[in-house]
């Protein structure tokens, strides 16, 4: 897991462990017990949200533009990840990301990040097994976002 080591001017140098983990900021039903849980192998490396609003723009002879939003469009959801091996070599936590895709697939999800609360369905998953430098697979979910309380 990632780790910051900071050496002061003082001679007092700073060992954290486990930096920049936003688990606590991300709630994903399926992939929550990857990251955080009881399996804990594998770190978001990055999520991001996208809205958007539908919005009708009429353009009048008078030079002026005329305004009417409709409300919430679809936006997006986007989780990227990785899976790292455990000491036996093994990518245990494949099994367990295959699973979660299995039970989110067609099924609507609430998603949060931060206090945003998001209702997706899966749209698109895409999964890269890699060899340097460690054995990992990186993973990345698309959800199409259908409603939030922003």
């Amino acid at each position: 897991m990632s780790a910051a080591f900071v050496s002061l001017s003082d001679g007092a140098d700073i060992f954290k462990s486990a930096t920049g983990a936003a688990q606590h900021l991300v709630s994903i039903p399926g992939l929550d017990n990857l990251v955080s849980g009881s399996s804990g192998v594998a770190v978001y490396n990055s999520v991001g949200v996208q809205l958007n609003e539908v919005i009708q723009f009429f353009g009048t002879f008078d030079d002026v533009v005329k305004v009417t939003h409709f409300g919430k469009g679809v936006g997006s959801y986007t989780v990227d990840g990785s899976i790292f091996v455990d000491c036996s070599g093994s990518i245990a936590g494949l099994d367990v990301l295959l699973g979660a895709i299995r039970g989110m697939r067609g099924k609507l999800q609430t998603l949060t990040l931060g206090s945003g609360v998001f209702t997706a369905i899966l749209n698109s998953v895409q999964l890269n097994v890699v060899a340097e430098p460690e054995t990992m697979v990186n993973f990345a979910l698309n959800l199409s976002v259908v409603n939030h309380n922003l």
